[in-house]
């Protein structure tokens, strides 16, 4: 199969010598540890022992035997063999393959030395959707790829390395994975001779035709690999799926084993499990070997540059695996692309960013992408960021009733809006300096209501939308828990809404929107409320005072306390009826009210941020 040149082959020729040796795999299929010994005429015997579930790849020469308690095989290179209960003892089994391996002339007499890893340099990016500052999503995707880089280099010798990391813009108007996966393979350009691994925060991501695990890289040895950075839900199956998806890269594809590395389902949450391995299928881990020898050899850049023994042995191994899984066309697939015939014939079109080649005059021009506003931008990231927040506190354990709030539990009411706080400053921190303010006060107006209220509104309503989706603001609702000001939920969202209209539409009508909303509640139930106004009054000052300041985002990114920011409420007058209002404040005009809007402004200016 045509793919891009992913390696160089100088680089490969550096690090690893030729292949010596050839390799078999033996898999534990008992309930408990395994000791084994594989043993030649001439040489040390090679002794481990393997975990209930566990596969290994064993370097070998010609002639090797396996011996597993009383038991002693005569096993073949590049065989698969399976460790099974027989009557209380351990017996060795081969696993049958679907044809003939060819006779393995290229492997030595000698048991051969433990090969050096093969070096796989990859580029790590993020795109512009991530919500997260760049040294916190940095340090997360490196330590993610490190953990999954043990399993790949356990499992063939192949050692994975980050030498580069990087950011690209990605496709807003993408409906789905696969939209993205071919924008990122167009957009995203990595380093020279290393492979783009990247990390998607749009939601169409999430949009994959019902496929659990989407295909994040086009097939084996090619540019680019693209994953889902809020899918799945833990860090231990997101370390299992970027182990998949490196494997697929190395050839490896989907098998029936339901406990392998390699099933078709990764969203059965088998990875959260403390006692669960990240192990390979017999077949897939003899793959993976084979074409970790061939690139040991420093000769292979693509698919297509495969020996043909490396072509007839993962023939065999796909012929297999196809054989199991009928449903599953790539394996098929695969096995034609190292059927020499096939592949003479019918070569596959070259893939994405492959060699270049002089474009189609007749080809029209692809439609330029939609321009977003950089503004709404960055408020996304800030609600993202927030939500994202949120959804992690809200899998914390809840304190006890009684309970005090203390780290390790979620946090309640005034100590929950300062963690959101802090979320969204950390974002916020690491954009412009001229969008830092308004987008850190839009995006928590945002993120911290749930309600419609503002978002029916037209005089934000279209702004508010491109922010966030309908099916968005359902997800963070859902996640948000209670935050409060002043312990109070009403207050959180008057006085962060206010900040939000403030940048939006500027303080004089934020507050005449305030005093507006407070005349139609005399009407309602809720009635009218001195509270309420003195929260959007705070909410509007504490906006101004960040818009003058904009370093202050850096300082709440540290810390927030809200008592510092909001007023205190008690002593003023709520639940007024428009009768009451009208009798005790006459009007908006009235010296009485404009008396009780004083008292108001003065608790205002007296909180300890304003002084």
């Amino acid at each position: 199969m045509p793919g891009p040149r992913w390696l160089t082959a100088a680089v490969l020729v550096a690090l690893a010598p030729p292949v010596s040796a050839g390799v078999a795999v033996v898999a534990n299929a008992t309930d408990r540890d395994v000791p084994c010994e594989v043993r030649h005429a001439n040489g040390e015997p090679r002794r481990f022992t393997l975990a209930p579930g566990e596969s290994r790849a064993v370097r070998v020469g010609k002639e090797p035997t396996l011996v597993v308690g009383a038991e002693t095989v005569r096993i073949d290179p590049y065989h698969a063999y399976a460790v099974a209960a027989r009557g209380g003892t351990p017996a060795v089994r081969g696993v049958e393959l679907a044809g003939k391996m060819p006779i393995p002339d290229d492997v030595p007499d000698a048991p051969p030395a433990v090969p050096k890893p093969v070096r796989f340099p990859v580029t790590l990016l993020a795109d512009d959707a991530e919500p997260r500052a760049r040294a916190v999503w940095e340090k997360a995707l490196r330590a993610r790829v490190s953990a999954a880089a043990e399993v790949i280099e356990q499992a063939c010798g192949v050692r994975v390395e980050v030498v580069a990391v990087a950011e690209w813009n990605s496709d807003p108007a993408a409906k789905d994975f696969s939209a993205l996966r071919k924008d990122f393979e167009t957009a995203a350009t990595p380093e020279k001779g290393t492979v783009a691994v990247g990390f998607t925060s749009r939601k169409a991501a999430a949009a994959n035709g019902g496929t659990p695990t989407p295909n994040g890289t086009a097939g084996p040895l090619r540019s680019h690999v693209l994953l889902r950075e809020n899918f799945p839900r833990t860090e231990a199956e997101r370390v299992e799926l970027l182990v998949h998806e490196f494997a697929r890269l190395l050839g490896a594809v989907r098998s029936p084993d339901r406990f392998t590395v390699m099933r078709s389902r990764l969203d059965d949450q088998l990875a959260t499990h403390a006692k669960h391995r990240l192990h390979f299928d017999p077949l897939n881990l003899l793959a993976l070997n084979v074409v970790a020898d061939e690139l040991r050899t420093g000769k292979v850049a693509r698919w297509d540059d495969l020996g043909s023994a490396a072509k007839d042995r993962l023939r065999v191994v796909y012929d297999t695996v196809a054989k199991a899984m009928p449903d599953d066309p790539l394996p098929a697939a695969l096995a034609k692309t190292v059927a020499p015939e096939v592949a003479a014939k019918v070569p596959d079109p070259p893939a994405v960013n492959d060699v270049p080649r002089p474009k189609d005059p007749e080809k029209p021009k692809e439609p330029e992408k939609p321009k977003v506003d950089p503004k709404v931008e960055a408020t996304r990231k800030v609600v993202k960021a927030v939500a994202l927040r949120a959804d992690d506190l809200r899998r914390l354990p809840e304190p006890a009733p009684g309970e005090a709030d203390a780290d390790g539990k979620r946090p309640r009411g005034d100590r929950l809006t300062a963690e959101l706080v802090r979320a969204a400053a950390d974002v916020a921190g690491t954009l412009d300096d001229n969008l830092k303010a308004p987008a850190f006060l839009l995006g928590l107006g945002i993120a911290l209501d749930d309600s419609p209220l503002v978002r029916s509104n037209p005089a934000a309503k279209e702004f508010w939308e491109a922010v966030e989706t309908e099916t968005e603001r359902k997800e963070r609702v859902a996640s948000l828990g209670v935050p409060t000001v002043r312990h109070r939920r009403d207050l959180c969202q008057h006085f962060f809404v206010s900040a939000a209209l403030a940048v939006h539409l500027g303080p004089d009508a934020a507050e005449s929107a305030g005093v507006a909303k407070e005349l139609l509640d005399s009407v309602r139930p809720s009635g009218f409320s001195f509270v309420d106004l003195a929260a959007d009054l705070g909410g509007i000052a504490f906006a101004e005072r960040v818009r003058k300041d904009p370093g202050l985002v850096d300082r709440y990114a540290r810390g927030f306390d809200v008592a510092d920011h909001a007023p205190k409420v008690d002593g003023l007058v709520e639940g007024l009826s428009a009768a009451k209002f009208l009798r005790d404040y006459g009007s908006a005009d009235d010296a009485r009210f404009k008396k009780a809007m004083a008292d108001v402004r003065s608790r205002v200016w007296a909180v300890p941020a304003n002084k």
